[in-house]
């Protein structure tokens, strides 16, 4: 039988220590250290030495073969220190099982037109559905490939939680706020002009809000504190962020259901604000403190390690909450004659959603793992478009 060719894959390498410096290339199957070695020279300048797993699982060239795979994240470093590189069987970076065609299509279900599907998510999703604990893997309507793991997706779980399933931006989602301006009112260009500079540090006041109780967002749900913030921490509380991240100044164009509209106390005569922000480096914290000692492998719910990463994913998404109410205060602080003493309450917030979190279900030991998935069953949700 001839022996076929080796297969070219997508896979992102980084220096250790700076993943804003990460670079996703194609290479082959049979790619060995010697190479990747060559392209990080290349990417970054310098010698590079050593080569290993985000989870710092160091590789030889034996265990690369096993390591490489699509969307794998590969980390170099100058000097290898004390460690070893791991065996074959350590470096296997997913816990999959065994699962017939069937099983398969039982755990996976598909809420999107099969015309807007795309391989890439679609084998992601496949991958998920196949790891050890998974009941159920949903592709909802804007599913698309992410860093290994699909976007737009939901994962449910048995006794087991991924914290790589959500992955860094513990807390990512949406705020709709009630601005008190009316529409005719606006006045962009003055604006823009007094929300130059925004960007920047909340300040000492705003960031000691992370700790204040009580508080809720919207009005109705409390939010807990965040306390002992601090350094890089409490510097980006506050802030949006970058990718996809944004603050809209937003007017209502038509309502489609009034019943819904007057529950929510809206008004087509004014215009809102929609705050799309998440945990920042805090939830990237949490994320790295899990994987730096456990890579991709599950938690089992009973276990030390999930009752420690659940309680830090917990203050991860009231980090976000409390960051989009204040990202709201810092914008319409800004702009003249606005009140803002809501702030200490939450009455203006209208909605607010998270998308990027794990939630136990009502099954017992059953965990939603949803990742750029907003919960249908917790109320009026925003689909931004």
């Amino acid at each position: 039988m001839e022996k076929l060719p080796p297969a070219e894959i997508r896979i992102t390498i980084a220096p250790k220590g700076n993943m804003s410096k990460s670079k996703t290339i194609k290479v082959k199957t049979d790619t060995d250290l010697k190479g990747l070695f060559a392209v990080a020279k290349q990417k970054w300048k310098g010698k590079w030495n050593v080569c290993a797993l985000k989870d710092g699982t160091v590789l030889s060239d034996e265990t690369l073969k096993a390591a490489l795979r699509e969307d794998v994240t590969l980390v170099f470093s100058h000097a290898q220190g004390e460690v070893k590189p791991a065996s074959i069987e350590e470096t296997k970076l997913a816990m999959s099982e065994e699962v017939t065609k069937e099983e398969l299509k039982q755990r996976m279900r598909f809420i999107i037109s099969e015309t807007l599907l795309e391989e890439d998510s679609v084998q992601q999703l496949t991958n998920c559905a196949k790891l050890k604990g998974v009941v159920l893997a949903v592709g909802l309507p804007d599913l698309h490939p992410g860093k290994g793991y699909p976007i737009g997706s939901s994962i449910i779980t048995q006794g087991l939680i991924y914290p790589h399933l959500v992955g860094e931006d513990i807390g990512c989602g949406m705020s709709l706020v009630r601005t008190g301006i009316a529409a005719t009112k606006q006045k962009a260009e003055k604006w823009y002009k007094q929300l130059l500079g925004i960007e920047g540090r909340a300040g000492t006041e705003l960031e000691e809000f992370a700790a204040k109780a009580p508080f809720e967002w919207p009005k109705g749900r409390a939010v807990p504190p965040v306390e002992g913030l601090k350094d890089a921490v409490a510097a980006r509380f506050g802030t949006v962020g970058r990718g996809n991240h944004f603050v809209e100044i937003q007017e209502l164009f038509q309502v489609a259901n009034e019943e819904l509209f007057k529950q929510l106390n809206m008004d087509q005569n004014q215009i809102y604000m929609l705050i799309h922000s998440g945990s920042r480096n805090y939830g990237e914290k949490v994320y790295e403190a899990y994987t730096s000692k456990h890579g991709t492998k599950p938690a089992d719910i009973s276990s030390p390690e999930a009752a420690e990463y659940l309680a830090e994913h917990n203050k991860a998404l009231a980090y976000a909450r409390r960051s989009r109410a204040v990202i709201a205060y810092r914008i319409l602080s800004q702009i003249e004659n606005i009140d803002t003493s809501w702030i200490t309450e939450g009455s203006s917030c209208v909605i607010d959603t998270c998308h990027n979190y794990i939630e136990q279900l009502q099954a017992k030991n059953q965990f939603v793992h949803r990742k750029g998935a907003a919960p249908g069953n917790a109320g009026m949700i925003i689909i931004p478009g």
